[in-house]
């Protein structure tokens, strides 16, 4: 349970610091996570320059991510959400039948 240990600590570490801002420097492996501290310290009043978890959620799925910037009138490949082998072979067939 090491990621949720991580959380923990480092919002014990904010709160008993009297933290007023938090800017994490994160990596890659660290941003999810530091966006659940951030979501928690800033419902505790402490200002957070940060991505809020649901945001990182859209960014770090391509189609969610892809669906964000058409809403923002972005160019964007086209996304398609598969979840199961049979969404697979019906997609395939939709593009296939585009391209004849």
């Amino acid at each position: 349970m090491y990621p949720q240990r991580y959380v923990d600590e480092l919002q014990k570490i904010c709160m008993d610091s009297g933290a007023k801002v938090f800017i994490p420097a994160c990596a890659p492996a660290t941003e999810e996570l530091d966006s659940k501290v951030g979501s928690y310290l800033q419902a505790k009043g402490v200002k957070v320059l940060h991505t809020p978890y649901d945001m990182m959620e859209q960014l770090n799925d391509k189609h969610q991510f892809c669906e964000l910037m058409k809403e923002k009138d972005l160019a964007v490949p086209e996304s398609y959400l598969v979840k199961s082998n049979e969404d697979v072979y019906k997609l395939n067939e939709m593009l296939q039948q585009k391209v004849e």
